[in-house]
């Protein structure tokens, strides 16, 4: 019986590790279900106080990581599901685009937790951006003062969007410019 199970065991174990000869369409699919799967599943605990008991452990979780901001994963999850989904892979990309996302999504915290008031408790703090937003506004706003603290993480933000947009800052007047611009391009009347 053990050798059985072993066997069954070993086997279930190399064929996980076959996983990496799918397609990578097939790949990029099924991490994007898997993302669509956790929104639901993060989006019954935390909007709709469903899915228990499981369900209260994630939302606990993150209540203690993100705080409050933890009612906007669900929407991530479902937006960058989507997105792997309708969009080719593009690794020379990546990189930029979890930095990028990390600068926006980690200043953004801090922010929130400085606009929460700064909360000391750790109840107090899953109600304001969680033990992520003090980590990163708490020490700022202690060693400069908020005033200072909340200026730098705006400028951490823009930093993140421009990362993800992959616009650098010499590019971002002529972007505007394109963006709201009511000319026809190569003509001259509007």
């Amino acid at each position: 019986g053990w050798l059985m199970l072993a066997k069954g065991a070993g086997s279930t174990a190399r064929s996980v590790g076959r996983a990496r000869e799918l397609e990578p369409g097939h790949r990029r699919d099924g991490i994007a279900l898997a993302l669509l799967g956790l929104a639901v599943v993060v989006a019954a605990s935390s909007w709709f106080d469903a899915a228990r008991p499981v369900g209260g452990w994630i939302d606990t979780f993150l209540r203690v990581l993100i705080g409050a901001s933890v009612a906007l994963v669900p929407i991530a999850l479902a937006v960058l599901g989507v997105g792997l989904m309708r969009s080719e892979p593009d690794p020379e990309s990546r990189p930029r685009l979890i930095l990028g996302t990390s600068m926006i999504v980690l200043p953004a915290l801090g922010l929130w937790h400085l606009t929460s008031g700064s909360p000391l408790e750790a109840i107090a703090r899953q109600h304001a951006a969680g033990f992520v937003g003090f980590a990163i506004g708490g020490p700022l706003s202690d060693g400069l003062t908020a005033w200072i603290a909340a200026p730098l993480l705006f400028l951490g933000v823009l930093f993140g969007l421009l990362l993800v947009t992959g616009t650098t800052i010499r590019e971002v007047p002529s972007t505007v410019r394109a963006m709201f611009s009511t000319r026809w391009r190569g003509e001259d009347d509007p």
